[in-house]
């Protein structure tokens, strides 16, 4: 079949203007108040372990994530290109987006997370990993099945997209919220920093 339907120029699998990658992420760490590292913080308080390990995740594991997040969105923005046909759309997802997937997931399955904290946020951007494997996997049967629908084919893909982003959202969130629960106070990046609160 042909490759699903393209959305106007310019926009994103729903219709909407796509952000460029770095302001999508700058948005997303905002949002969040993911931090930028300050080794000297550890050096300054004393803190457990668990507070460490989470410090070392949220300050260089994460900031890495968002960099291949941002690399992704690049790539999910060139299946958006004007009069993109069947067999570029697929090259583009089997060579090089499911590769890039599966090296980030690879690399997130390397990370080691003792901390309960650590072990369920990783858990979850595994997760959101899968969930854009789905969306590849899934456009990739909709321009091989000729049987397949357009409209339908796109709207499946939108939602899975979709799903993908908002599990990257959550993941984010949900990592602020074990940060704050674990007594870390966490400023903007830019010019933040973590540590034990209170101190």
């Amino acid at each position: 079949m042909a490759a699903p339907p393209a959305a106007p120029p310019g926009a994103d699998l729903d219709g909407r203007p796509p952000p460029n990658p770095v302001v999508w992420l700058m948005r997303v760490a905002t949002a969040v108040m993911i931090v930028v590292a300050v080794v000297g913080l550890w050096r300054r308080f004393r803190s457990d372990p668990a507070q460490e390990e989470l410090i070392r995740y949220s300050t260089l594991t994460v900031p890495a994530y968002l960099e291949e997040l941002a690399r992704l969105h690049g790539q999910l923005e060139r299946l958006q290109a004007p009069g993109l046909g069947p067999e570029p759309a697929r090259a583009l997802l089997v060579d090089e987006l499911m590769p890039q997937l599966v090296r980030m997931r690879r690399r997130a399955e390397a990370v080691r997370a003792e901390a309960p904290a650590v072990r369920e946020s990783n858990a979850e951007y595994l997760a959101a990993l899968d969930a854009y494997l789905e969306m590849d996997r899934a456009a990739v049967r909709a321009i091989d099945d000729p049987a397949a629908a357009g409209e339908a084919a796109h709207r499946d893909i939108v939602a899975r997209r979709r799903q993908a982003d908002d599990a990257v959202r959550g993941f984010l969130e949900h990592l602020k919220k074990r940060c704050e629960l674990a007594g870390l106070k966490l400023v903007p990046g830019g010019a933040g920093a973590a540590g034990p609160a209170g101190r």
